[in-house]
């Protein structure tokens, strides 16, 4: 669904916009396979208006890097900002996936590429921040190519971590859920980070 949005979104802009107040942003010319290098001649541009709430999303053509795509992307499809890992970008990385309810990810709208950070419980018994800026690397397949249109019983945001995150994630995750808080775009969290004592956990302790 939101691919289908962005591709009605797109063909309507390069029609009724008025292209002085438009910026390009780059669709694939041919279907670009999940792995397969992405450069610019494999691109067009379409114009959209400057001010539109979805151009966050979109690569902008001054703001584009040639490297690999990190999923299928359609021909006639927009190339979001999260679909290309640039070269020279480190790839590989550790991954950890993240159960959370369904409405966390509908709920705050989460795309590969945003930055989230993980609450829970720490091994002091008090609520923390146990993993920060950590970038969304998968969610749940529903169907649809770079979006989400929920998914049925549980489900999880898959994360690109560091051996210590991974230690802290564990360690929230033995006492109880945690808790995905989008922080894309916002400062990255750096300690010391306020915690807060769960009831009932100093007293058992």
């Amino acid at each position: 669904m939101v691919i289908s949005g962005l591709l009605t979104f797109l063909a309507v802009s390069s029609v009724l916009e008025d292209r002085s107040a438009t910026v390009d942003v780059l669709v694939a010319r041919e279907s670009i396979e999940d792995g397969a290098p992405v450069r610019v001649d494999d691109l067009t541009a379409v114009p959209i208006a400057v001010g539109h709430p979805l151009l966050d999303q979109l690569t902008p053509i001054l703001a584009f890097d040639e490297g690999l795509a990190r999923r299928p992307i359609a021909a006639g499809e927009p190339v979001l900002r999260s679909d290309v890992l640039a070269v020279g970008a480190e790839a590989g990385g550790r991954t950890f996936t993240v159960p959370v309810d369904d409405r966390v990810i509908d709920g705050l709208a989460l795309r590969p590429g945003d930055r989230v950070d993980v609450v829970g419980v720490n091994g002091n018994g008090q609520v923390d921040v146990v993993a920060s800026d950590l970038e969304v690397t998968r969610l749940p397949d529903t169907g649809t190519a770079g979006g989400l249109t929920g998914s049925l019983g549980g489900s999880f945001v898959t994360v690109e971590v560091t051996p210590a995150q991974v230690i802290n994630l564990i360690a929230a995750l033995r006492v109880e859920q945690v808790e995905i808080v989008r922080s894309t775009g916002a400062p990255s969290l750096a300690p010391p980070l306020p915690t807060v004592a769960v009831q009932g956990q100093e007293e058992n302790s």
